[in-house]
């Protein structure tokens, strides 16, 4: 589907649906629009930062690992919707938000206090081992936290006569729906 001429562009025009698929419906589902939207470019993810921030701080952690990545690539946009997250939601989002804020040097600084400053003992103990990690005895690489590692792409592998019929069928239907 990415491939399909327009369809980026339907995306951002649809941003709604898209945002309802990561924050609603099964962690599969979440998962499978995660992966969808993250072989798009980064010019759609950019107005989806609110709803990726979301999936990437849910408590599904198969969702929480298909959207990471694609925050992390949003850069400086996702902060504002991470920053709201980890402030405003349950103490367990809030660590995850804070995680994903840490791991960027830009706002480090800001998930460090913020999550030392956290009512919840649970996030507290994260500001505290972050800045543990920071101390000068601690080396750079083990001061920054880790994302979770991409997930494994799903095996597309099919026989050449196989691969014809899907794509056929599946391009047919596009067309039914859009007329």
């Amino acid at each position: 589907l990415h491939l399909l001429p327009g369809f980026a562009d339907a995306v951002v025009t649809h941003r709604d649906v898209a945002a309802s698929a990561l924050v609603s419906g099964s962690a599969d589902e979440r998962v499978a629009a995660a992966a969808l939207l993250g072989l798009l470019g980064d010019t759609v993810l950019t107005p989806l930062a609110e709803p990726l921030a979301e999936a990437a701080t849910t408590t599904s952690a198969k969702v929480r690992d298909a959207a990471s990545p694609l925050v992390a690539r949003l850069g400086g946009a996702a902060a504002g919707p991470l920053r709201r997250l980890a402030t405003g939601s349950e103490p367990e989002r809030r660590g995850y938000a804070l995680h994903l804020l840490a791991a960027r040097p830009d706002q480090r600084a800001w998930a460090i206090h913020t999550a030392s400053s956290d009512r919840a003992a649970s996030v507290r103990a994260l500001g505290a081992r972050w800045e543990a990690a920071h101390t000068p005895e601690a080396t750079a690489a083990d001061s920054a936290p880790e994302l979770p590692p991409l997930p494994p792409l799903p095996s597309w592998a099919l026989a050449g006569a196989d691969a014809e019929r899907v794509a056929a069928s599946v391009f047919k239907a596009v067309c039914r729906g859009v007329e």
